[in-house]
């Protein structure tokens, strides 16, 4: 009677296995799930020249970050999450005024230098072992930490940079008139108003 159950009872572990997975790596499903979202949008924002030419980057950041996102000590995942959530709730709230594919290039261009900012600190942290006793060896602990220094900076650093850029965006934008123009419209204003 106990075998007749078995196979339930595997493919119930199996499925207790994968939701305990999905939940240890949250993040991650999030962010495949935002990257989706951002290379399906691609082409109502862009257009066509932009969308061919940007897809290429994404697809390959989009691949930089999964991985990055799955093997990254805790910050990165969230951040990796946050960036392209930031571009793409930029780009469907209607605040950016410029063209919607530069926010596409940004993140694409930032992302790639976070994640190869994440694997160049993994690499030395890692490469980085214990010192022995020798009379060097308190230099080279003084320069492990400031390694670990640089790369806790630019762990949080290149997102709330990519974060900035884009709400410069929002909130800077080119003239709409040229600079002499703009002279005159302000001394216009400036002057007193005659009575009639």
């Amino acid at each position: 009677m106990d075998s007749i159950f078995l196979p339930f009872l595997w493919a119930l572990n199996g499925v207790l296995a994968v939701i305990y997975i999905l939940a240890e790596n949250l993040l991650t499903v999030g962010l495949l799930g935002v990257l989706i979202w951002m290379l399906l949008s691609l082409k109502p924002f862009a257009n066509a020249y932009y969308a061919e030419r940007i897809k290429v980057f994404l697809l390959v950041t989009a691949v930089a970050s999964l991985v990055m996102s799955v093997i990254a000590p805790s910050p990165a995942p969230f951040f990796l999450l946050i960036m392209p959530l930031f571009a793409m709730s930029s780009l469907y709230m209607g605040l950016s005024r410029t063209n919607p594919a530069d926010i596409y290039w940004n993140y694409a261009q930032t992302a790639l230098i976070y994640n190869g900012a994440i694997v160049l600190f993994m690499f030395l942290e890692s490469n980085l072992g214990q010192t022995s006793g020798t009379s060097g060896a308190m230099y080279l602990l003084q320069g492990q930490n400031y390694i670990g220094l640089l790369g806790g900076i630019a762990m949080y650093g290149i997102p709330v940079f990519f974060m900035a850029s884009v709400a410069k965006e929002y909130l800077a934008h080119k003239p709409q008139q040229k600079p002499e123009d703009m002279l005159t419209t302000i001394r216009d204003a400036r002057k007193p108003r005659m009575r009639q």
